[in-house]
């Protein structure tokens, strides 16, 4: 199986992570066929760590050239590519559907909102970018928690801060009354999530799924809801 998806995507985009600052500097098509060739763990995780060093002097705030080179490796037909493309084309249709204001992105700082924060950052960039739009900030949904690890708080702000992004965020809210509320202030009718298939919640959603009948009626959006990966932790 392929390299950790979360990992390489993380890693392209966040060359200053431990994983990243140890590998060399190669070009961008050595490095290619060693993440296609590797098949052990800790190999597809040097091959993930090489490219991110590749994009060291690359500003990760510039949404368009991303989406220029996660379509780049999204073109590979190896599980990560197959998996990125879907990921990439349903972002780009939701964008598509409901606007660039129209779709908001949860955003809690974990390991799979940070892969559909970058993904939807990519789409919506193309998506103006093709439009002839001024570029959109990307509109993001976070729950602030009494109990919320300040570290966690501290990396979606920071988030927030280095991509510009539109954040709404409330506090003493549960999930349901909280999107609603966000529906009511944005006008927005689909919202990003992180479910994958094996969560316990995912039952038979698929890649586009309205919402159950006992939340706000809108869109769930479901971009990496087919993406199995092992987690590293550095």
């Amino acid at each position: 199986m392929l390299a950790n998806f979360v990992l390489l995507l993380a890693a392209l985009l966040h060359p200053n992570l431990p994983v990243a600052r140890r590998a060399n500097h190669m070009s961008l098509e050595r490095l290619q066929p060693a993440v296609m060739a590797s098949s052990s763990a800790d190999s597809q995780l040097d091959a993930a760590a090489a490219i991110a060093a590749t994009l060291a002097e690359v500003d990760d705030r510039d949404a368009l050239a991303l989406h220029a080179r996660l379509s780049l490796r999204a073109a590979e037909d190896d599980d990560f590519g197959m998996a990125l493309r879907e990921g990439l084309d349903v972002c780009a249709q939701a964008v598509r559907l409901y606007g660039p204001a129209g779709v908001i992105t949860s955003f809690n700082g974990g390991k799979d909102a940070v892969a559909i924060l970058h993904l939807m950052r990519a789409a919506l960039a193309s998506y103006c970018d093709k439009a002839e739009l001024p570029q959109a900030q990307l509109p993001v949904l976070f729950f602030e928690q009494a109990d919320e690890f300040p570290e966690v708080d501290a990396f979606v702000r920071e988030a927030v801060e280095r991509y510009d992004l539109k954040m709404y965020a409330y506090s003493n809210l549960s999930f349901a009354p909280g999107l609603a509320k966000c529906m009511d202030e944005s006008g927005a009718g689909a919202f990003v999530l992180g479910t994958r298939e094996t969560d316990p919640n995912a039952k038979e959603q698929g890649t586009f799924a309205p919402s159950s009948d006992w939340m706000p009626a809108f869109m769930r959006v479901n971009p990496v809801l087919h993406w199995r990966c092992v987690f590293f932790v550095h």
